[in-house]
């Protein structure tokens, strides 16, 4: 028997949202993304929105969390991946980092890994941007 929400997203063509929560390695295959800013919360957080199969579903996951976007930025569409949230307490807090393995050649981002503070990322000004050349 067909789980009935299931069933009602597929028929009304709505995508579901994938959740990394469980801890799972999800095994998925990366088709597209797009920046994006969502309202939550009554907040508006600006991020990207990807797409991705698993087991031949599509699922769709939002997210402005650097440790998430930054390793994404290496893998082309249609690529296979394994990625797994990961939690630790550090310092008393627990922080949430993620595995995101290319199936083909290995890890590109691992639990712990250092990143960047957004103060040392490099602004890219509008101009340099030819929107035209974004495809969606």
């Amino acid at each position: 028997m067909t789980n009935a929400s299931a069933q009602f997203l597929k028929e009304n063509n709505i995508v579901p949202n994938l959740s990394f929560k469980d801890g799972k390695s999800h095994l998925l295959k990366y088709i597209k993304s797009e920046v994006k800013t969502m309202t939550f919360n009554s907040e508006e957080k600006k991020g990207v929105i990807y797409m991705f199969t698993e087991d031949n579903e599509p699922k769709k996951y939002f997210t402005a969390a650097l440790s998430f976007i930054q390793p994404m930025a290496e893998v082309e569409e249609n690529e296979e991946l394994k990625i797994q949230m990961v939690r630790k307490s550090i310092g008393g807090q627990v922080k949430s980092f993620f595995n995101i393995e290319k199936v083909k050649s290995g890890f590109i981002s691992e639990e712990g890994q250092e990143l960047p503070k957004t103060e040392d990322i490099p602004v890219v000004e509008e101009s340099e941007i030819n929107v035209e050349d974004i495809p969606y």
